[in-house]
């Protein structure tokens, strides 16, 4: 039986929270690979029953009506440990490769036998290095991988790696990178159905349209301004030449700066802003373009979903010659413009005293496009629908051979399999030193502890509630180790006083959640000690 398994939800964008890439992949990644994949289950462990009602109410409905529920099979992390050796798992997946995946493997290597995956996104966050200093403490095997989406990100972890291990004289594991694209449904968007937007909102049938489709960001996406500046240039000439602006929101006062620029530059009625679009009306805005204009400037992009989503609709790219975006494009679908950077070691020096808001923006500010360069590819996609047509059918054929799901699930798939064929997880560590060891480091804060050879007895305070009835309150997340019925019948069960370890040695396997609940009823005086094995009652 294979089995699939994430610590991770795959929750869609919330309403109103705007379109971001990374939440837009993941969810349509989750749809595909539920859909195309051979796994036989999936196992998703989450943080407790709030979580897991979450996960539910967002997913359940859409993946009944597509018969994909029923391979869903919902946990919480407490049973990780448990699930890890009962149960034969192919591999167990994250959606990134910082959260989770050094600890992850550590507690792999105590409970399970599977190899642990995990996909990269942004890779710009100083933050990021102590992470990858984590992957050389033992826990890591030969099988497990980073998924990297661009040749690109991939070359970047590897320095990051390998600078790490220089100057901490650490040894890394022979992690494997793999490349490995991120997708889209190609069959599942609905292009060539909304063409009534182009009627709606342009006064000219041959208007030719522009669209830039992502985060209204300077920090984390790109700064807008150029292009606003030379299509200006074009667009005093070109009554028929739009650009058509689309995105969530994420820094008010840039989008602020964006509206005024437009304004200034005399474009209103050239320019036309889709603030937080829903998604009926994103996959309208790609059906209405004539192509795609995306001049990424910040290292926070590694891939780029929304060219994906631009070639699957067949609309050429004018993209900045930068990032991801070197490893997704080619002169056959793609006009790109060349970027000049400067070093600036200072501000490396600084990055961990830095907000990543601030040190982004002084990283994308310093990145300048060949404007000239710009301006003629520019101007060329708006004179030539000829070519707009070549480079459209190019890239729509690119996107079904390369990046369909169809394609990027099989392949991932045999990834996946060859890696749980290969797994061995000699020489690896069992204890993750990062996990915070608190009965050992704080042993010195209580009194004393709880030990086996304790007496405990009911309290007055419990037979009083054993005669009045009802629920006493538990604090939120406690349900995911007991009940207040589970509680109850603990503490109804101790008829006299008994000794801790004989009460515990009378339960089943997790006989830690025996002597939490017993712990939870001393707080609340439930229960009393009256003393070890030695001391007569």
């Amino acid at each position: 039986m294979a089995i699939w398994a994430t610590l991770d939800d795959y929750l869609p964008a919330q309403a109103g929270a705007g379109l971001v890439g990374r939440s837009v992949a993941n969810y349509s990644f989750l749809i595909a690979l539920l859909r195309y994949s051979n796994f036989d289950s999936f196992h998703f462990f989450l943080m407790n029953k709030a979580h897991i009602d979450a996960f539910t109410a967002a997913h359940k409905e859409k993946l009944e009506a597509q018969g994909l529920w029923e391979k869903i099979e919902l946990f919480e992390r407490l049973q990780l440990p448990e699930a890890m050796e009962k149960y034969d798992y192919t591999v167990f997946h994250l959606s990134d490769h910082i959260s989770y995946f050094s600890s992850l493997c550590f507690l792999r290597n105590k409970y399970g036998n599977f190899p642990v995956s995990a996909s990269i996104h942004s890779l710009s966050y100083q933050r990021f290095m102590r992470a990858y200093a984590e992957f050389s403490l033992g826990g890591v095997c030969d099988a497990d991988m980073l998924l990297c989406s661009s040749g690109a990100g991939k070359d970047v972890v590897q320095k990051c790696l390998d600078d790490v291990s220089a100057k901490a004289s650490l040894e890394m594991p022979k992690l494997a990178l793999e490349l490995m694209p991120l997708g889209l449904d190609g069959q599942a968007l609905p292009r060539k159905q909304n063409a009534s937007i182009r009627q709606e909102l342009l006064e000219h049938d041959d208007a030719v349209i522009g669209l830039y489709f992502g985060r209204f960001s300077d920090v984390d996406k790109m700064d807008l301004l150029p292009l606003l500046n030379v299509f200006s240039q074009i667009a005093v000439d070109n009554p028929k030449a739009h650009l058509w602006l689309a995105g969530s929101v994420q820094e008010k006062e840039y989008f602020e700066i964006v509206k005024l620029w437009i304004r200034r530059l005399g474009l209103e009625a050239q320019v036309k802003i889709f603030e937080n679009p829903s998604e009926e009306t994103k996959w309208q805005l790609y059906d209405g373009a004539d192509f795609f204009v995306s001049l990424s400037d910040n290292p926070q992009e590694t891939f780029g979903i929304t060219l994906l989503e631009a070639m699957a609709f067949g609309l050429p790219l004018l993209v900045s010659d930068y990032d991801g975006y070197k490893n997704l494009v080619h002169d056959e679908i793609a006009l790109t413009v060349p970027t000049m950077w400067n070093k600036f070691p200072i501000l490396e020096e600084l990055s961990p005293f830095l907000d990543e808001r601030t040190y982004h923006r002084y990283l994308g500010q310093s990145l300048s496009l060949d404007n000239s360069c710009l301006r003629k590819h520019l101007q060329q996609l708006y004179d030539d629908a000829d070519g707009r047509e070549v480079l459209g059918a190019n890239a729509r054929r690119e996107f079904m051979r390369k990046y369909d799901y169809r394609v990027i699930i099989p392949a991932l798939e045999h990834l996946w399999r060859e890696a749980k064929s290969d797994f061995g997880k000699e020489n690896t560590s069992l204890n993750d030193p990062c996990a915070m060891m608190f009965s050992s480091v704080f042993e010195h804060y209580p009194t004393a502890f709880l030990e086996g050879r304790h007496r405990i007895q009911c309290t007055a305070f419990a037979e009083q509630w054993f005669r009045g009835g009802g629920k006493y309150p538990l604090l939120f997340s406690m349900d995911s180790i007991f009940s207040w019925d589970d509680a109850l019948g603990i503490l109804k069960s101790i008829e006299e006083p008994c000794l801790v370890e004989e009460f515990v040695d009378k339960y089943g396997p997790e006989k830690w959640k025996i002597q939490y609940v017993i712990s939870w009823l001393l707080k609340h005086g439930f229960l009393e000690i009256l003393g070890d094995a030695d001391v007569e009652l």
